[in-house]
């Protein structure tokens, strides 16, 4: 009998104890953090200098508490309304960050990892984006502002510093149930 399974499965086995695993003091910090977008919100949103328009985002935690459910719907002319849908969420088993999004206005599915701030105040993902101009190299950014606000940008990687975003939403927390 050969020595290469044996090899093999050892070599596996020490890298498996190699990779990092995330600390366990990871889970609660991201169900925290998850805790803040639950609810539905107001949105007003910018495009690329367009006139605002005003959304809403409802947000709800599986029962686990580690991925949040998006559904975005807003207005965007006589007869027309955009939707978008997502996940994001934290996985414990590899420590990462993934978001999930899906819309109306794009035929693609797009699915990134993200990493939050030491302070759990802002939460960025870039990703490739053809918005028709050819594909865009973006950073998305959601920071929040206190227990009921946080806004979201999206911005070509590229910009210089001070410059506007390609899109600018500001989320207010609806009251009541």
């Amino acid at each position: 009998m050969s020595p290469r399974p044996f090899v093999l499965v050892a070599a596996l086995s020490l890298l498996a104890f190699a990779v990092p695993r995330p600390a366990a003091e990871d889970v609660p910090r991201a169900k925290e953090l998850l805790k803040h977008f639950a609810g539905t919100w107001d949105v007003e949103m910018t495009f690329a200098g367009m006139p605002p328009s005003k959304g809403t985002e409802t947000n709800h935690l599986l029962t686990h508490g580690l991925v949040l459910v998006t559904e975005y719907r807003a207005p965007m002319g006589p007869g027309q309304e955009f939707e978008g849908h997502g996940l994001m969420g934290f996985n414990p088993r590899t420590g990462a960050w993934t978001s999930v999004w899906a819309d109306s206005m794009d035929p693609n599915i797009s699915i990134n990892e993200g990493t939050w701030s030491a302070d759990g105040k802002t939460f960025t993902v870039e990703d490739e984006i053809d918005m028709g101009m050819g594909p865009v190299r973006m950073a998305m950014v959601t920071t929040i502002t206190d227990a009921d606000h946080h806004t979201f940008t999206m911005s070509d990687s590229k910009a210089a510093a001070g410059a506007a975003p390609m899109v600018k939403a500001t989320y207010a927390r609806r009251a009541g149930p």
